[in-house]
């Protein structure tokens, strides 16, 4: 049997560093190797590209998130090349290479990652099946977290922000604003400042309850369909509703 460079499941995956430049590796699955996984990470969001060539038998490949869900997978027929494209967030991911019946064979499997973290400008980004973590910076930008703990990060930005309500970031000194969905942590800038803003709220009833300490924040009532539970990290104000809240 050839040499055996992938781990077989993903607790023994082989790690690899992937970039902008294609890297290419080669190994066998078959009969005796049903499968090979590889593990890789990204520090920021970016277009995945995965090629699957070389093949003399049936071969698909899958790519998964963190704890093994399926993102997506290329199950063409025969012999035929896989490939896989996919706009993917910060985080920790695999890739799953199987045979497709008992047919045995050597393969090339080629990774790249380029990264499409925020720009200045008016960015759209959206984060895949896992955890992942968004940059902020200057421009009007839409964030969706997608499923999984989604983070994003204004650490870096330079000026401090408020937090408003539908998940509205204002970043001062001109910077723009943000929209968020499906984000479940935000981290405030590392300047002193940083606002927690509940005072546009208008629907009755509707509540925030703030910890600083805890680093929680949660909207509770008839205006919102469900709790909404943040974990808030490096904001120093908060500015409640018109209604019953809690702030401590």
């Amino acid at each position: 049997m050839p040499i055996d460079n992938a781990g077989n499941t993903g607790a023994t995956a082989r790690v690899v560093n992937i970039g902008a430049t294609p890297t290419t590796f080669t190994d066998f699955v078959g009969s005796s190797d049903t499968n090979d996984y590889y593990r890789f990470s990204l520090s920021g969001t970016s277009d995945f590209s995965l090629g699957l060539t070389g093949l003399s038998a049936d071969v698909d490949v899958e790519l998964l998130n963190s704890t093994g869900g399926v993102i997506t997978r290329s199950i063409n027929a025969g012999n035929a090349n896989e490939s896989i494209t996919s706009q993917l967030g910060a985080g920790t991911y695999f890739v799953r290479v199987f045979p497709f019946g008992s047919g045995d064979t050597n393969y090339k499997l080629t990774l790249s990652a380029t990264s499409i973290g925020p720009t200045n400008g008016n960015d759209v980004l959206n984060g895949s099946n896992g955890n992942d973590t968004f940059i902020g910076s200057a421009g009007n930008d839409s964030i969706d977290g997608g499923l999984g703990i989604d983070t994003v990060n204004y650490t870096n930005l330079g000026q401090v922000i408020t937090l408003k309500p539908f998940g509205v970031i204002t970043k001062a000194g001109g910077l723009g604003s943000d929209t968020l969905f499906k984000v479940e942590t935000i981290i405030g800038s590392s300047l002193l400042g940083d606002t927690i803003d509940a005072s546009t709220t208008v629907a009755p009833g509707t509540g925030i309850v703030a910890n600083l300490t805890t680093k929680t924040l949660t909207a509770t009532g008839v205006g919102v369909p469900f709790p909404l539970n943040l974990t808030i990290s490096n904001f120093e104000n908060v500015i409640g509703t018109k209604f019953a809240d809690t702030i401590t």
